[in-house]
């Protein structure tokens, strides 16, 4: 194809002026850009927008519905326009196009899946994604931007499981120490109650006894 290419602008610049070579070379990349197994195949910058966007693997366009619906591809397509360049572009050739496509649902899954995160307490997932990714990640997909992502997201869950634990654990030993208190203070009070009890009829019983004697005959 290469050759094909440069046989077509020697030709052209016999019969246009050099004024015009140049935007005919422009033309012809254009033209040849997206045929599969083209440099431009790899180069980002030429996707403009979402409709131009197309995910080929080993030479073969991978558009089916089944095997990657407009919605995930839609999200994809945000996750290589961030980054600026195909994910799956340093994949291992020669990968099944249903393995690639499912890589990249599954890539596609991970990252907003980790983004819809709320708390550190739903971070029970984070093992098994970070296993994944960096499966991928050895085949050639380039997922070291959500590794990263993860691998904090990981160290900042520990430190609150961590902090909950020790939370959990001052919890218990101060409530174990309000029980304590609580028994003690019920004793206490029981103890009040008889030592009232005795005092009233101590108190009682002299008065009466003193009135008695005091006002007895002479």
């Amino acid at each position: 194809m290469t050759e094909m290419v440069s046989w077509m602008m020697m030709m052209m610049m016999m019969m246009l002026g050099l004024s015009q070579i140049k935007g005919f070379k422009e033309e012809v990349i254009a033209r040849t850009a997206s045929l599969p197994g083209s440099i431009a195949d790899d180069d980002f910058d030429r996707v403009k927008r979402f409709e131009d966007f197309e995910i080929v693997a080993n030479g073969s366009v991978i558009d089916d519905e089944d095997q990657l619906p407009e919605p995930v591809r839609f999200k994809y397509y945000q996750l290589c326009r961030i980054q600026g360049s195909f994910l799956h572009q340093g994949l291992l050739e020669g990968l099944n196009a249903k393995i690639v496509a499912w890589m990249i649902d599954e890539v596609t899954s991970i990252a907003y899946a980790i983004r819809a995160l709320s708390s550190s307490s739903q971070s029970k997932d984070l093992e098994v994604w970070e296993k994944k990714l960096k499966g991928f990640e050895n085949l050639g997909m380039n997922v070291g931007f959500v590794l990263v992502r993860l691998r904090k997201l990981a160290c900042l869950a520990d430190q609150a499981t961590n902090r909950r634990v020790r939370l959990v654990e001052e919890r218990e030993a101060a409530e174990e120490e309000l029980r304590v208190l609580e028994k003690q203070v019920g004793k206490a009070k029981e103890r009040v109650e008889v030592l009232r009890g005795e005092t009233e009829r101590l108190n009682g019983g002299s008065g009466s006894e003193f009135v008695a004697l005091a006002n007895a005959p002479w």
